[in-house]
């Protein structure tokens, strides 16, 4: 049987009875407009070339668990899913430490 875990709450998600959605995260090298900072075509070339070799040395970096890093994929809950939908980068989220007062 195969088993789903909110990635986010960590409660387990019935496949049977209730929706479980999936979130891939994207990154990747912003590209300056052309012809904006004074870039000719023969620029945007050799910044595909830079690219690549960036690119193709991320073939080994993996996320300290074995896996590649375009391979990750998150299961969240419907609840999980709401809040990410209004909060995607957590930017209203209270993650601060709190201390004591002694």
């Amino acid at each position: 049987m195969i088993h789903y875990t909110c990635d986010r709450c960590h409660r387990t998600i019935e496949p049977r009875s209730e929706i479980r959605y999936t979130v891939r995260i994207e990154v990747a090298v912003a590209q300056p407009d052309a012809g904006r900072d004074g870039l000719n075509d023969d620029d945007d070339v050799e910044g595909f070339d830079e690219l690549d070799a960036i690119v193709a040395g991320l073939d080994g970096c993996d996320d300290g668990e074995g896996l590649p890093l375009a391979a990750q994929v998150y299961d969240l809950c419907s609840c999980c899913h709401a809040r990410f939908v209004a909060d995607p980068l957590g930017a209203g989220s209270s993650a601060g430490v709190g201390f004591s007062d002694n």
